[in-house]
């Protein structure tokens, strides 16, 4: 349940649908990796609901560490932030983690209060994916809970399968191989619009 008096709530309201509409229509982007643009991205997260924000697999107990479980996996030098940004606030985003020269974990994607199904969630997929392709990965998997349904219909609409079974910390992995990475970023649009 979201917090009426959440800051990216008061942002949604600030921001003219003019301005909205160029942040959706310029895509998200590859952030940096200064502690400026860290901070913010942890913040965002932190704004994010528990049930929107899918980090159990960054840390045993993320239930209860997820800013530092986050905060760490960020910092590494083979994860890959991508967001939608609106002035330096991080309006929704995720992360991809090169585990070696070929397999990558996609995980950390969120979307702030207030900005819920206006596709940003699957411009940041298909910014990843890009990512992976452009890297050279052929193995990606993520994690999600079984009842975030939102989400995966997004990870599903971009070619990501399972066999549904429920791992030991409560979440269904999800595989995307080969060429059906590139066949993911033309599968997800943003279909949403304020």
């Amino acid at each position: 349940m979201s917090n009426p008096n959440k800051p990216s709530d008061e942002l949604r309201q600030t921001i003219k649908p003019d301005e909205l509409e160029r942040t959706l229509s310029t895509g998200p982007e590859v952030l940096s990796k200064d502690l400026a643009t860290q901070l913010e991205f942890v913040s965002a997260l932190i704004d994010t609901d528990a049930a929107m924000l899918d980090s159990t697999h960054l840390h045993p107990d993320a239930a209860d560490l997820p800013v530092t479980a986050i905060h760490m996996s960020y910092a590494d030098p083979a994860t890959t932030a991508v967001g939608f940004r609106y002035e330096a606030k991080v309006l929704s985003g995720g992360m991809l983690t090169q585990l070696d020269p070929v397999q990558g974990i996609i995980h950390a994607i969120f979307t702030s209060p207030g900005f819920e199904h206006l596709g940003m969630a699957h411009g940041v997929m298909a910014k990843l994916l890009q990512v992976a392709a452009d890297e050279g990965l052929v193995v990606l998997q993520l994690k999600v809970h079984p009842y975030n349904e939102d989400a995966r219909r997004i990870y599903e609409r971009a070619g990501f399968t399972t066999d549904g079974l429920v791992q030991r910390d409560g979440t269904i992995k999800y595989w995307l191989l080969g060429n059906e990475i590139y066949r993911g970023i033309g599968r997800l649009t943003l279909r949403g619009r304020p």
